[in-house]
């Protein structure tokens, strides 16, 4: 398997679980009104949600990080030095 593959792989897995995560959001907000003072359940609630879009932002910047890999790999070009044998003193 080539390393492009893998990234390839990744960032689809990623994407699966973006949406997996993102329709539970969407039924978390449908059903919050807000935080209730002194009442646990819209609070952990509010605590669910943060947690999930903490979740959601840190999934978007692996799969862009990725994608940079990616192309980076693709542009890669080695360098080879000649006349490297010189000495300096």
């Amino acid at each position: 398997m080539t390393p492009n593959s893998e990234i390839e792989k990744k960032i689809k897995e990623l994407k699966e679980k973006k949406e997996k995560y993102e329709e539970k959001l969407k039924f978390l907000y449908k059903n919050f009104r807000g935080v209730i003072h002194e009442d646990s359940s819209s609070e952990i609630k509010y605590t669910q949600i943060k947690v999930y879009e903490s979740f959601m932002h840190s999934i978007e910047e692996e799969i862009k990080k990725l994608e940079e890999d990616e192309t980076s790999e693709k542009t890669y070009v080695p360098v080879v030095r000649r006349n490297s044998t010189k000495t300096t003193f």
